[in-house]
């Protein structure tokens, strides 16, 4: 019995070794102070301020990067742009009312190291998230702002993996 158990042990620690998470293949790109821009969208103002607060939680918790106070200063330049929030109608009721809509968000991140000014990348990155309507149109609005903000969670989780596949990639 104790042999199985060390058996088990040892294949599932040999199998593990090799697992990196994802953020440890994208730190070597975003790393020191990052100053990050943002280009405010006027018809989806807050959300072009939560786009920004939620990189900047982001960089901090899992890059552990220092937010740089001016440009100048800075070793990564972030550059924000909320370019479009649409929505459509994925179901309706047999009355003709609209259920079920969809939100995507399209958001384009432009970043660059800003010591050398080199490898400036650029990604458009698009997510979507459904929310159901309710009969009341207060709680109809707060589904509609959680599906926005889980999009763009979404979007710069995506943003993460995008860079640690240039990592891997041009290590190769």
């Amino acid at each position: 019995m104790k042999k199985n158990i060390f058996t088990l042990f040892l294949t599932l620690f040999f199998i593990g070794c090799g697992y990196k998470p994802t953020i440890d293949y994208a730190k070597p790109t975003i790393k020191g102070s990052v100053y990050t821009i943002l280009h405010v969208d006027i018809n989806n103002g807050e959300n072009s301020v939560y786009l920004k607060d939620y990189i900047n939680r982001l960089l901090l918790t899992q890059f552990n990067a220092k937010l740089a106070k001016n440009k100048q200063t800075a070793d990564m330049i972030i550059d924000l742009t909320f370019n479009s929030l649409s929505q459509r109608a994925l179901q309706t009721d047999d009355k003709g009312y609209v259920r079920i809509y969809r939100i995507t968000v399209d958001v384009k991140i432009i970043y660059w190291n800003n010591v050398k000014n080199v490898n400036k990348k650029v990604m458009k990155l698009s997510n979507y998230e459904d929310y159901i309507v309710d009969d009341d149109s207060t709680i109809t609005a707060v589904n509609k702002d959680i599906a926005i903000r889980n999009s763009i969670q979404k979007i710069l989780d995506s943003f993460t993996s995008t860079i640690a596949i240039h990592n891997i990639n041009e290590s190769r």
